[in-house]
């Protein structure tokens, strides 16, 4: 005895127009995840080059070149520059400059294309602050979703550490 199945066979046509009608919904997903990803991963590049010129700007000593690290224009652009390798942070995209605490004299300096600026001299009770700005453009690698391009921006601060008691 042979029983022959309820269920109709799929012919082959009938899987390739399946196929592509899934396809574009398919496409469409696989690339708003890649788009995603690259959106947070520019995003994490601009906060970590904020934090590491900073952070450089903050530090106690000098450079190869004899200047302190507060005032080395060069070796904080560096430190922001070296941490964007997807989206290349240019010199203009930093902005450096040094206050007493949030909003209190406020004073820009290290101007883009400047390697050190002497104007600053920190006060002697670690009050002063390096703050650092890092802003890039973003914009969609396919304009599939109408996204317009926007700003992507990081503000950090540091004191600047001009001597510590050891007590």
């Amino acid at each position: 005895m042979n029983k022959k199945s309820s269920r109709p066979q799929k012919s082959p046509a009938q899987a390739m127009v399946e196929f592509a009608l899934v396809l574009p919904i398919l496409l469409l997903l696989i690339y708003g995840i890649l788009e995603v990803g690259r959106l947070l991963f520019i995003y994490s590049s601009v906060v970590s080059a904020a934090r590491q010129a900073s952070r450089y700007g903050s530090t106690t000593g000098v450079n190869g070149a004899g200047i302190f690290r507060y005032r080395d224009c060069d070796g904080m652009r560096d430190a922001a520059q070296r941490v964007g390798f997807i989206d290349p942070i240019a010199d203009a995209d930093i902005e450096i400059w040094h206050d007493e605490g949030e909003g209190v004299n406020q004073v820009a300096y290290c101007p883009a294309g400047q390697a050190a600026d002497t104007t600053f001299t920190p006060s002697v009770g670690n009050i002063n602050r390096i703050r650092v700005r890092v802003h890039t453009q973003y914009s969609p690698i396919v304009p599939l979703v109408p996204l317009q391009p926007f700003t992507i921006e990081s503000f950090s601060a540091r004191t600047i550490l001009v001597n510590v008691p050891i007590v």
